[in-house]
């Protein structure tokens, strides 16, 4: 363990298994095999199982923490039921899986009179992603065949979702934008072919001359470049030619950019400039016999280096030409263009600046998501929510698949979990990290517990049990995500009944023991209430040398309690 990150959760395991061993009163476990109803009671089958149990496993920490589950499988094609019963030292209860979302999309259209609008269409979590643009269409009033969904990062186009796509690669923190592209004019009254059309990706850049360079010198280069503004989405022929994408730029740009004006101011400077003037660099050059205020450069799929330059010159994108009418294919999704901006670029008016909100989007303005809009609260749900998510009924995946002994095969049994009987210490981890094979996230989602009088009746399935009423005496709060974070407690002392917030070594006092119900708390600690908590001290502890008594420890009619471990 040492010094490193652990877990919560699983330290916690971790050092309550190895006290459970440390204190086991048995020295010599027996083989013991496991115990399945074979249409028995359930009160017999449970029992028994807890008696052999017993047999391997007598510690404090057994007596105290350890409960016990019915499992329930179902074989779907015999109706073959198997019935075991199984300890258990804490309950790990996952979030109630919704089964749609809401989705946030900023929609940038192709009307220059429609402003940059965020919305917020539902969506099945599962669904295709073109299910997400008909839903999305349905609220702009843009046909989804003309919308390009697209993740954005650093004022890039990271990834261009297609329509077969599913809606669970998108992330909770994914910055989702959406483009209306135009179609592409034909001759006659025959559509594209989806195959004849390509979806160009761009980035903006302005570029600043750096004060250090120095002809002839490899470092600095002699501009700087840094993104701006937002990227764009085009739609072209997959096969065109340099004069058709300069085009199908200008008219994207056009709401933005007074290019009349642009072409007036650039001849006049021309005009006044001296004949003799030299042009200091190749760059300058080209971009002044640039009909547009930007160049255009030839990039690869991440906009970070030339597509046709070797890596070795530092070349920064070749200049798509201005006029040429050479066939280009960029069918493929490997190109990307960056839109260089001139100095001398005069804009006319923006709707980038501040995108307005449709009533679908339930979100504000926060500094701290990537996108600068999320979702302005998650949606908190009950811890009974959640115990309840634990205990449905699932059925196994082909990976987890159940091997039927009527059947003798392996099937995609249903699987269901009860609460047979809960120990006097009650343990509950909240499933706060999820894996996928594509992602590993943290749930923010704020939990709503109880502090006191946690009633467990309804969740026990055995017919006999007592009462089961539990206070909250301390909770593991995480802070952070999956790469790290930070760890805190809230407990209440035993003695004086007071809450403290413990922080490293910084202690204070709460004021209301509901300061504990957080977003962050991930291990909730429960004693049932009736129960003496003894907190033994030096004094109390035997002698060196002595020994307990077997009325000490055998005692069944013995007060119960559990003791601080």
């Amino acid at each position: 363990m040492g010094y490193q990150q652990q877990d919560a959760s699983e330290l916690l395991g971790f050092l309550l298994d190895g006290l459970h061993e440390d204190l086991n009163r048995i020295v010599d476990k027996p083989t013991t095999e496991k115990v399945e109803s074979d249409g028995r009671p359930d009160a017999v089958v449970a029992r028994e199982a807890w008696e052999l149990y017993r047999q391997r496993n007598d510690s404090i920490v057994v007596d105290t923490m350890q409960g016990q589950l019915k499992s329930t499988v179902v074989c779907p094609e015999c109706d073959y039921i198997s019935i075991t019963f199984d300890p258990f030292m804490f309950l790990q209860v996952p979030f109630p899986v919704r089964r749609d979302k809401t989705q946030i999309i900023t929609v940038v259209f192709a009307d220059p009179d429609k402003p940059v609008t965020v919305y917020g269409p539902k969506v099945e979590k599962n669904g295709s992603i073109f299910s997400l643009k008909t839903s999305l269409s349905e609220l702009c009033h843009v046909k989804a065949s003309n919308l390009e969904i697209c993740e954005i990062w650093t004022k890039r186009i990271y990834k261009i979702h297609s329509d077969s796509g599913n809606n669970s690669e998108i992330r909770a923190d994914d910055v989702i934008w959406a483009f209306e592209v135009s179609d592409i004019p034909t001759e006659g009254n025959d559509a594209p072919k989806a195959n004849d059309v390509a979806i160009c990706r761009m980035f903006q850049q302005e570029r600043k001359r750096n004060a250090y360079f120095r002809p002839g010198s490899f470092y600095p280069k002699e501009f700087s470049y840094s993104e701006f503004g937002l990227p764009l989405v085009v739609s072209v022929p997959s096969k065109t030619t340099s004069r058709e994408i300069r085009q199908r730029v200008r008219d994207a740009m056009r709401p933005f950019v007074d290019f009349e004006l642009f072409s007036a101011t650039s001849a006049m400077d021309d005009e006044s400039s001296e004949p003799n003037e030299d042009s200091s660099s190749s760059s300058s050059s080209s971009s002044s016999k640039s009909p547009d205020p930007y160049q255009i450069l030839v990039m690869d799929r991440g906009g970070r280096a030339c597509l046709s330059c070797n890596h070795l010159r530092s070349c920064d994108g070749c200049e798509l030409s201005p006029d040429s009418d050479d066939i280009i294919n960029v069918s493929n999704d490997h190109v990307t263009f960056a839109l260089v901006w001139n100095d001398k670029a005069l804009f006319k008016r923006s709707h980038y600046n501040e995108p307005i909100l449709h009533s679908s989007a339930p979100v504000t303005r926060s500094s701290s998501s990537r996108s600068g809009y999320g979702i302005s609260k998650d949606h908190a749900v009950d811890l009974a929510d959640c115990i309840d998510s634990f205990a449905r009924k699932e059925r196994l995946s082909e990976q987890d698949a159940w091997y039927c002994k009527k059947c003798k095969l392996h099937r995609r049994a249903t699987k269901k979990f009860d609460i047979w009987k809960c120990p006097d210490i009650f343990i509950i981890s909240l499933k706060r990290f999820t894996y996928t094979q594509q992602y590993r996230d943290r749930i923010n989602t704020l939990v709503n517990f109880d502090v006191e009088g946690l009633d467990m009746a309804p969740w026990i399935v055995d017919e006999n049990h007592g009462a089961a009423v539990y206070d909250l005496y301390a909770v593991s709060n995480h802070m952070g995500g999956m790469g790290g974070g930070h760890y805190t407690a809230y407990a209440q002392n035993l003695i004086n009944s007071k809450w403290y917030s413990l922080d490293d070594s910084y202690v204070t006092e709460l004021r209301d023991p509901k300061q504990c119900v957080s977003s962050s708390a991930y291990v909730l600690y429960y004693k049932k209430r009736g129960v003496d908590v003894v907190m033994h001290s030096i004094s109390s502890a035997p002698e060196e040398g002595e020994e307990l008594s077997d009325d000490d420890t055998d005692d069944p009619n013995a007060q119960s309690s559990v003791h601080a471990i």
